[in-house]
């Protein structure tokens, strides 16, 4: 029915701004910067749980795009659209082959520090 479809079209909605805020959520659990440390099982527990619902709703939107319903995928895109915007506008980019399931992206720092080591190992190679 009508109503049934509107129904899967806000969901649809949710569920891909609920897989940005789980990657959201994962990049704040690595800030090293937080004011709490959590413990290693405690971290061990958290990020298992984020990234297996992460995964499961990534997989969800993935079917639901495969249903061929463009009503449906488009809902999917703004979904992450909104999402993207409301929880991760301000997250670096991440690198990486698949950087729309990426929740672990590099952080400034450490991108920094990578661009450096890169430049050390580059320098080295000019010498000899």
């Amino acid at each position: 029915s009508k109503a049934k479809f509107v129904a899967a079209c806000f969901g649809t909605i949710f569920a891909g701004m609920a897989l940005e805020g789980l990657i959201a959520v994962r990049r704040r659990l690595r800030d090293k910067e937080r004011t709490r440390t959590p413990s290693k099982m405690e971290f061990f527990i958290c990020e298992g749980f984020t990234y297996g619902l992460q995964t499961a709703l990534g997989y969800f939107l993935m079917l639901i795009a495969m249903t061929f319903s463009s009503p449906l995928f488009a809902c999917a895109v703004i979904g992450l659209l909104i999402g993207h915007l409301i929880f991760n506008l301000k997250a670096p980019v991440p690198e990486g082959p698949t950087p729309c399931c990426e929740g672990t992206s590099l952080t400034a720092d450490k991108q920094a520090d990578n661009e450096e080591e890169m430049d050390q190992k580059g320098s080295n190679y000019t010498r000899l």
